[in-house]
């Protein structure tokens, strides 16, 4: 089946689509469209079969990206799943945290991680990724690639140091240890 997700390999919405996969004795075609409103489009058009979409954190709280797109589309609720989203650090192979001068990432995941960002890394500046960098796994992605400035560290998920081959400086940064995110699955009318 073909599941569109928001965010692309190595995302925590990759491990919900693998989730609910397992769960429900699913083989699905991951389509990676990074955004909710993308998501929504490709159900509601029918490109593919379902989609999943994050709609609330336990730090973070409402994601307010697809609350609009849900305002936009017409979809029908097949199932919420929860998962424990642990954030980490990551930088390119060699790089000292010392000499990061940018952590980027999804705009939920520096609001489930901003006590513990303020306090261990005050010095650093945080920014949310810019065009498909918004995505964590895609930020990931770039900064393995050289997309992004070697002084730049990326909020992601463990999975991401493996897939792209960077290194985790600082694990477990979400501000609290119960962080659970709220996703959707649906399809269209």
């Amino acid at each position: 089946m073909r599941f569109a997700i928001q965010g692309g390999p190595g995302s925590f919405s990759a491990e919900a689509g693998g989730r609910y996969a397992d769960d429900n004795d699913l083989t699905l075609e991951l389509d990676y469209r990074y955004t909710s409103e993308n998501v929504l489009t490709a159900v509601e058009e029918g490109s593919v079969e379902q989609g999943l979409i994050a709609i609330e954190n336990a730090t973070g709280g409402v994601v307010y990206e697809s609350i609009e797109a849900l305002a936009e589309h017409r979809c029908r609720i097949l199932h919420f799943l929860n998962i424990l989203v642990v954030h980490a650090l990551l930088v390119r192979p060699g790089t000292s945290i010392d000499t990061i001068e940018c952590i980027i990432s999804h705009p939920q995941a520096l609001k489930q991680c901003e006590d513990t960002l303020a306090t261990r890394f005050a010095d650093i500046p945080t920014e949310v990724g810019k065009g498909e960098a918004v995505d964590q796994a895609t930020a990931a992605k770039q900064l393995a690639e050289g997309k992004l400035p070697a002084t730049t560290a990326v909020l992601a998920s463990r999975v991401c140091a493996d897939l792209y081959n960077l290194e985790i400086v600082a694990e477990n940064l979400q501000d609290i240890e119960e962080n659970y995110t709220t996703f959707l699955v649906v399809e269209s009318l």
